[in-house]
Protein backbone atom coordinates (compact mmCIF):
# COMPACT_ATOMS: atom_id res chain seq x y z
CA UNK A 1 0.00 0.00 0.00
CA UNK A 2 2.95 2.36 0.59
CA UNK A 3 3.47 3.00 -3.11
CA UNK A 4 0.15 4.88 -3.26
CA UNK A 5 1.58 7.77 -1.24
CA UNK A 6 3.62 9.99 -3.53
CA UNK A 7 5.16 13.42 -3.78
CA UNK A 8 3.15 16.51 -4.69
CA UNK A 9 4.02 15.92 -8.35
CA UNK A 10 2.72 12.33 -8.21
CA UNK A 11 -0.37 12.78 -6.04
CA UNK A 12 -2.10 15.83 -4.65
CA UNK A 13 -2.36 16.48 -0.92
CA UNK A 14 -6.12 15.91 -0.78
CA UNK A 15 -5.75 12.62 -2.63
CA UNK A 16 -3.03 11.52 -0.21
CA UNK A 17 -5.21 12.45 2.77
CA UNK A 18 -8.05 10.43 1.27
CA UNK A 19 -5.72 7.45 0.78
CA UNK A 20 -4.41 7.49 4.32
CA UNK A 21 -7.96 7.81 5.64
CA UNK A 22 -8.93 4.80 3.52
CA UNK A 23 -5.90 2.86 4.79
CA UNK A 24 -6.98 3.59 8.37
CA UNK A 25 -10.50 2.39 7.60
CA UNK A 26 -9.15 -0.82 6.11
CA UNK A 27 -6.93 -1.55 9.13
CA UNK A 28 -9.74 -0.81 11.60
CA UNK A 29 -12.17 -3.10 9.78
CA UNK A 30 -9.54 -5.84 9.73
CA UNK A 31 -9.47 -5.52 13.52
CA UNK A 32 -13.30 -5.71 13.75
CA UNK A 33 -13.84 -2.10 14.81
CA UNK A 34 -17.16 -0.47 13.89
CA UNK A 35 -17.18 2.77 11.90
CA UNK A 36 -19.32 5.68 13.10
CA UNK A 37 -20.09 8.73 10.90
CA UNK A 38 -18.27 11.99 11.46
CA UNK A 39 -20.04 14.76 13.35
CA UNK A 40 -20.45 18.39 12.16
CA UNK A 41 -17.46 20.72 12.31
CA UNK A 42 -19.49 23.10 14.47
CA UNK A 43 -19.80 21.30 17.79
CA UNK A 44 -23.36 20.45 18.81
CA UNK A 45 -24.48 19.36 22.24
CA UNK A 46 -21.12 20.16 23.82
CA UNK A 47 -20.98 23.48 25.65
CA UNK A 48 -17.21 23.16 26.18
CA UNK A 49 -16.50 23.51 22.43
CA UNK A 50 -17.29 25.85 19.55
CA UNK A 51 -15.81 23.50 16.93
CA UNK A 52 -15.18 19.77 16.89
CA UNK A 53 -11.49 19.74 17.73
CA UNK A 54 -10.54 16.07 17.91
CA UNK A 55 -11.65 12.55 17.03
CA UNK A 56 -12.42 12.22 20.73
CA UNK A 57 -15.27 14.75 20.64
CA UNK A 58 -17.87 12.41 19.07
CA UNK A 59 -17.05 9.72 21.65
CA UNK A 60 -17.53 11.85 24.76
CA UNK A 61 -21.05 10.75 25.67
CA UNK A 62 -20.23 7.08 25.03
CA UNK A 63 -17.17 7.28 27.29
CA UNK A 64 -18.81 9.30 30.04
CA UNK A 65 -21.61 6.72 30.20
CA UNK A 66 -19.09 3.82 30.10
CA UNK A 67 -20.85 2.42 27.03
CA UNK A 68 -17.91 1.49 24.78
CA UNK A 69 -19.12 -1.48 22.69
CA UNK A 70 -17.11 -4.68 22.82
CA UNK A 71 -16.13 -4.42 19.14
CA UNK A 72 -14.75 -0.89 19.57
CA UNK A 73 -15.42 2.12 17.35
CA UNK A 74 -13.47 4.22 14.86
CA UNK A 75 -14.02 7.54 13.11
CA UNK A 76 -12.41 9.84 10.55
CA UNK A 77 -13.20 13.34 11.77
CA UNK A 78 -12.72 16.83 10.34
CA UNK A 79 -11.47 19.10 13.13
CA UNK A 80 -10.73 22.74 13.78
CA UNK A 81 -8.60 24.07 16.62
CA UNK A 82 -8.44 27.84 16.96
CA UNK A 83 -5.93 27.79 19.86
CA UNK A 84 -3.32 29.63 17.78
CA UNK A 85 -5.72 32.15 16.24
CA UNK A 86 -4.12 35.15 17.95
CA UNK A 87 -0.69 34.07 16.65
CA UNK A 88 -1.86 35.08 13.17
CA UNK A 89 -1.61 38.73 14.24
CA UNK A 90 1.85 38.61 15.85
CA UNK A 91 4.66 39.34 13.40
CA UNK A 92 7.30 37.28 15.24
CA UNK A 93 5.03 34.27 15.81
CA UNK A 94 4.96 31.11 13.72
CA UNK A 95 2.57 28.18 13.42
CA UNK A 96 3.60 24.55 13.85
CA UNK A 97 0.16 23.10 13.13
CA UNK A 98 -2.72 24.16 10.90
CA UNK A 99 -6.12 24.93 12.47
CA UNK A 100 -8.15 22.66 10.16
CA UNK A 101 -7.18 19.00 9.83
CA UNK A 102 -8.37 15.40 9.80
CA UNK A 103 -8.10 13.07 12.78
CA UNK A 104 -8.19 9.30 12.76
CA UNK A 105 -9.52 7.92 16.04
CA UNK A 106 -10.71 4.73 17.66
CA UNK A 107 -11.80 3.64 21.12
CA UNK A 108 -11.93 0.16 22.65
CA UNK A 109 -12.99 -1.20 26.03
CA UNK A 110 -10.54 -1.71 28.88
CA UNK A 111 -9.63 -5.27 27.86
CA UNK A 112 -8.68 -4.52 24.23
CA UNK A 113 -5.50 -2.45 24.39
CA UNK A 114 -3.72 -4.86 22.02
CA UNK A 115 -6.25 -4.01 19.33
CA UNK A 116 -5.00 -0.40 19.32
CA UNK A 117 -1.39 -1.57 19.00
CA UNK A 118 -2.41 -3.77 16.05
CA UNK A 119 -4.18 -0.85 14.35
CA UNK A 120 -1.11 1.34 14.91
CA UNK A 121 1.25 -1.23 13.40
CA UNK A 122 -1.08 -1.82 10.45
CA UNK A 123 -1.35 1.88 9.68
CA UNK A 124 2.41 2.38 9.93
CA UNK A 125 2.93 -0.57 7.55
CA UNK A 126 0.61 1.06 5.04
CA UNK A 127 2.96 4.06 5.05
CA UNK A 128 6.04 1.85 4.95
CA UNK A 129 7.14 3.26 8.32
CA UNK A 130 9.15 0.78 10.40
CA UNK A 131 8.12 0.51 14.06
CA UNK A 132 11.75 0.76 15.21
CA UNK A 133 11.79 4.34 13.88
CA UNK A 134 8.76 5.27 16.03
CA UNK A 135 9.36 6.71 19.50
CA UNK A 136 6.93 5.95 22.32
CA UNK A 137 7.07 8.81 24.83
CA UNK A 138 6.35 7.07 28.11
CA UNK A 139 6.20 8.25 31.73
CA UNK A 140 7.40 6.37 34.81
CA UNK A 141 4.89 8.36 36.88
CA UNK A 142 1.71 6.89 35.39
CA UNK A 143 -0.89 5.88 37.97
CA UNK A 144 -3.02 3.80 35.61
CA UNK A 145 -1.26 3.39 32.24
CA UNK A 146 0.97 0.53 33.40
CA UNK A 147 3.40 0.09 30.51
CA UNK A 148 5.22 -2.68 32.37
CA UNK A 149 2.23 -4.87 31.52
CA UNK A 150 2.00 -3.62 27.95
CA UNK A 151 4.57 -4.59 25.33
CA UNK A 152 5.42 -2.04 22.63
CA UNK A 153 7.47 -4.66 20.81
CA UNK A 154 9.62 -3.16 18.09
CA UNK A 155 9.07 0.48 19.15
CA UNK A 156 11.68 2.74 20.71
CA UNK A 157 10.41 3.58 24.22
CA UNK A 158 11.79 6.63 26.05
CA UNK A 159 10.63 7.76 29.48
CA UNK A 160 10.07 11.14 31.12
CA UNK A 161 11.38 13.23 28.23
CA UNK A 162 8.56 15.77 28.66
CA UNK A 163 6.95 17.75 31.47
CA UNK A 164 4.42 15.77 33.62
CA UNK A 165 1.35 17.51 32.13
CA UNK A 166 2.36 16.28 28.67
CA UNK A 167 1.13 12.77 29.59
CA UNK A 168 -2.28 13.84 30.94
CA UNK A 169 -5.50 14.66 29.08
CA UNK A 170 -8.64 16.55 30.02
CA UNK A 171 -11.74 16.18 27.88
CA UNK A 172 -14.13 18.75 29.33
CA UNK A 173 -15.91 15.95 31.18
CA UNK A 174 -16.40 16.13 34.93
CA UNK A 175 -15.85 12.44 35.61
CA UNK A 176 -13.31 11.29 32.99
CA UNK A 177 -9.61 12.08 32.57
CA UNK A 178 -6.88 10.41 30.57
CA UNK A 179 -3.21 9.56 30.69
CA UNK A 180 -1.10 7.99 28.01
CA UNK A 181 1.81 7.91 25.63
CA UNK A 182 2.62 9.91 22.51
CA UNK A 183 4.01 8.33 19.35
CA UNK A 184 6.65 10.34 17.51
CA UNK A 185 9.01 10.12 14.54
CA UNK A 186 12.30 12.02 14.35
CA UNK A 187 14.20 13.19 11.28
CA UNK A 188 17.46 14.86 12.26
CA UNK A 189 16.46 17.63 14.67
CA UNK A 190 12.78 17.58 13.64
CA UNK A 191 10.44 15.50 15.78
CA UNK A 192 6.84 14.83 14.75
CA UNK A 193 4.25 13.86 17.36
CA UNK A 194 2.07 11.68 15.16
CA UNK A 195 -0.44 10.16 17.57
CA UNK A 196 -1.46 9.11 21.07
CA UNK A 197 -2.58 6.02 22.94
CA UNK A 198 -4.52 7.03 26.05
CA UNK A 199 -6.45 5.25 28.78
CA UNK A 200 -9.75 6.70 30.00
CA UNK A 201 -10.03 6.90 33.78
CA UNK A 202 -13.32 7.17 35.65
CA UNK A 203 -13.79 6.67 39.39
CA UNK A 204 -10.12 5.67 39.64
CA UNK A 205 -10.49 2.84 37.13
CA UNK A 206 -9.57 2.37 33.47
CA UNK A 207 -12.80 2.14 31.45
CA UNK A 208 -11.33 2.13 27.93
CA UNK A 209 -8.57 3.16 25.53
CA UNK A 210 -8.20 5.71 22.75
CA UNK A 211 -5.92 5.82 19.72
CA UNK A 212 -5.67 9.04 17.68
CA UNK A 213 -3.59 10.14 14.70
CA UNK A 214 -3.58 13.32 12.61
CA UNK A 215 -3.79 12.49 8.89
CA UNK A 216 -1.73 15.46 7.71
CA UNK A 217 0.88 14.96 10.45
CA UNK A 218 1.27 11.29 9.55
CA UNK A 219 1.82 12.24 5.93
CA UNK A 220 4.25 14.96 6.98
CA UNK A 221 6.25 12.51 9.08
CA UNK A 222 6.22 10.03 6.21
CA UNK A 223 7.87 12.57 3.93
CA UNK A 224 9.74 14.76 6.46
CA UNK A 225 7.62 17.78 5.57
CA UNK A 226 5.59 20.45 7.32
CA UNK A 227 1.98 19.43 8.10
CA UNK A 228 0.98 22.51 6.09
CA UNK A 229 2.70 21.02 3.05
CA UNK A 230 0.52 17.90 3.27
CA UNK A 231 -2.71 19.88 3.77
CA UNK A 232 -5.26 20.36 1.00
CA UNK A 233 -4.54 24.10 0.92
CA UNK A 234 -1.18 23.30 -0.68
CA UNK A 235 -2.99 21.85 -3.68
CA UNK A 236 -3.75 25.49 -4.57
CA UNK A 237 -0.75 27.24 -2.97
CA UNK A 238 2.92 26.48 -3.60
CA UNK A 239 4.34 25.78 -0.13
CA UNK A 240 6.90 28.27 1.19
CA UNK A 241 8.87 27.57 4.35
CA UNK A 242 8.19 30.89 6.10
CA UNK A 243 5.93 31.96 8.91
CA UNK A 244 3.81 34.46 6.98
CA UNK A 245 3.01 31.78 4.38
CA UNK A 246 1.83 29.36 7.07
CA UNK A 247 -0.36 32.09 8.58
CA UNK A 248 -1.80 33.01 5.18
CA UNK A 249 -2.49 29.36 4.31
CA UNK A 250 -4.06 28.71 7.71
CA UNK A 251 -6.33 31.77 7.64
CA UNK A 252 -7.45 30.98 4.08
CA UNK A 253 -8.21 27.30 4.69
CA UNK A 254 -9.93 27.94 8.04
CA UNK A 255 -12.04 30.74 6.55
CA UNK A 256 -13.27 28.54 3.70
CA UNK A 257 -14.01 25.55 5.93
CA UNK A 258 -15.92 27.54 8.55
CA UNK A 259 -18.07 29.41 6.01
CA UNK A 260 -18.77 26.16 4.17
CA UNK A 261 -20.52 24.68 7.24
CA UNK A 262 -22.88 27.65 7.44
CA UNK A 263 -21.19 29.98 9.95
CA UNK A 264 -21.45 33.71 9.22
CA UNK A 265 -19.16 36.44 10.58
CA UNK A 266 -20.46 38.02 13.79
CA UNK A 267 -19.33 39.25 17.17
CA UNK A 268 -20.27 36.03 18.99
CA UNK A 269 -18.99 32.49 19.30
CA UNK A 270 -18.24 30.72 16.00
CA UNK A 271 -18.97 33.87 14.03
CA UNK A 272 -16.40 35.82 16.04
CA UNK A 273 -13.74 33.15 15.40
CA UNK A 274 -14.55 33.29 11.68
CA UNK A 275 -14.32 37.09 11.66
CA UNK A 276 -10.83 36.92 13.18
CA UNK A 277 -9.68 34.40 10.57
CA UNK A 278 -11.02 36.68 7.84
CA UNK A 279 -9.28 39.69 9.37
CA UNK A 280 -6.00 37.75 9.41
CA UNK A 281 -6.58 36.71 5.79
CA UNK A 282 -7.11 40.34 4.75
CA UNK A 283 -4.01 41.49 6.64
CA UNK A 284 -1.81 38.77 5.14
CA UNK A 285 -3.14 38.68 1.58
CA UNK A 286 -1.20 41.77 0.47
CA UNK A 287 2.02 39.81 1.03
CA UNK A 288 0.87 37.22 -1.51
CA UNK A 289 -0.29 39.42 -4.35
CA UNK A 290 0.87 36.79 -6.87
CA UNK A 291 -2.35 34.96 -6.01
CA UNK A 292 -5.93 36.01 -6.68
CA UNK A 293 -8.00 35.07 -3.63
CA UNK A 294 -11.06 34.38 -5.75
CA UNK A 295 -9.11 31.88 -7.87
CA UNK A 296 -7.65 30.17 -4.80
CA UNK A 297 -11.07 29.81 -3.20
CA UNK A 298 -12.65 28.44 -6.38
CA UNK A 299 -9.84 25.91 -6.86
CA UNK A 300 -9.99 24.76 -3.23
CA UNK A 301 -13.77 24.44 -3.35
CA UNK A 302 -13.55 22.44 -6.57
CA UNK A 303 -11.21 19.95 -4.86
CA UNK A 304 -13.42 19.65 -1.77
CA UNK A 305 -16.75 19.75 -3.59
CA UNK A 306 -17.92 22.99 -1.96
CA UNK A 307 -20.10 25.82 -3.30
CA UNK A 308 -17.60 28.62 -3.90
CA UNK A 309 -20.37 31.13 -4.69
CA UNK A 310 -21.62 31.09 -1.10
CA UNK A 311 -18.10 31.48 0.32
CA UNK A 312 -17.15 34.31 -2.04
CA UNK A 313 -20.39 36.14 -1.27
CA UNK A 314 -19.75 36.03 2.50
CA UNK A 315 -16.14 37.10 2.04
CA UNK A 316 -17.06 39.95 -0.32
CA UNK A 317 -19.41 41.46 2.26
CA UNK A 318 -16.90 41.02 5.07
CA UNK A 319 -14.05 42.57 3.04
CA UNK A 320 -16.24 45.59 2.35
CA UNK A 321 -17.18 45.92 6.03
CA UNK A 322 -13.54 45.58 7.06
CA UNK A 323 -12.28 48.19 4.60
CA UNK A 324 -14.91 50.72 5.65
CA UNK A 325 -14.06 50.15 9.30
CA UNK A 326 -10.32 50.31 8.61
CA UNK A 327 -10.54 53.76 7.00
CA UNK A 328 -12.29 55.07 10.10
CA UNK A 329 -9.80 53.36 12.45
CA UNK A 330 -6.80 54.74 10.56
CA UNK A 331 -8.16 58.28 10.93
CA UNK A 332 -8.77 57.75 14.65
CA UNK A 333 -5.32 56.24 15.29
CA UNK A 334 -3.64 59.02 13.30
CA UNK A 335 -5.37 61.69 15.42
CA UNK A 336 -4.45 59.80 18.60
CA UNK A 337 -0.79 59.58 17.62
CA UNK A 338 -0.53 63.21 16.53
CA UNK A 339 -1.79 64.25 19.95
CA UNK A 340 0.43 61.90 21.92
CA UNK A 341 3.58 61.04 19.95
CA UNK A 342 5.78 63.57 21.80
CA UNK A 343 4.67 62.30 25.22
CA UNK A 344 6.27 59.50 27.25
CA UNK A 345 3.73 56.71 26.69
CA UNK A 346 5.52 53.66 28.14
CA UNK A 347 7.18 50.69 26.48
CA UNK A 348 4.04 48.74 25.57
CA UNK A 349 1.91 51.65 24.42
CA UNK A 350 2.38 50.94 20.71
CA UNK A 351 0.89 47.44 20.73
CA UNK A 352 -1.95 48.46 23.06
CA UNK A 353 -2.73 51.47 20.88
CA UNK A 354 -2.89 49.81 17.48
CA UNK A 355 -4.81 46.82 18.85
CA UNK A 356 -7.31 49.22 20.47
CA UNK A 357 -7.96 50.73 17.03
CA UNK A 358 -8.21 47.27 15.40
CA UNK A 359 -5.20 47.90 13.15
CA UNK A 360 -2.36 45.58 12.27
CA UNK A 361 1.21 46.41 13.23
CA UNK A 362 2.34 47.36 9.71
CA UNK A 363 -0.45 49.91 9.22
CA UNK A 364 0.32 51.50 12.58
CA UNK A 365 4.04 51.77 11.80
CA UNK A 366 3.29 53.50 8.48
CA UNK A 367 1.07 56.04 10.24
CA UNK A 368 3.77 56.70 12.84
CA UNK A 369 6.52 57.14 10.21
CA UNK A 370 4.35 59.50 8.16
CA UNK A 371 3.45 61.54 11.24
CA UNK A 372 7.06 61.85 12.35
CA UNK A 373 8.16 62.88 8.85
CA UNK A 374 5.50 65.57 8.73
CA UNK A 375 6.97 67.13 11.89
CA UNK A 376 10.62 66.94 10.75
Amino acid sequence: MSETFGTKEEAKAFENIDKINSAFTEVCLENNLTNIPRVPLVATGDETLLFTNSSMSPFKEIIENSEIPQSGLFIIQECLRSNDLNQLFITEADLKWQSYFYMLGCIVDKHDFQKLVDVTKGLLRSLNIQTDTVIVKNSTNFRYFNTSDIAFDGFKVISDSEEPDYYNWKYGMQTVIGEGVTLAIKYGETEYDIGNIICFIKDNEIIGWELAFGSEVLLAAHGNKSPFETSTICDVLLYEDRSDFRKFADSLMSTIEIINVGVLPSSKKEGFVLRKYIKALINLSHQFSQYYLEDLIEEYCLIKGYDSTKILDVLGKEFKRFNESKVSNIKAFTNFYKKNFQRELGTDWFRVAYESFSLDENDAKIIIDNTKNSYD
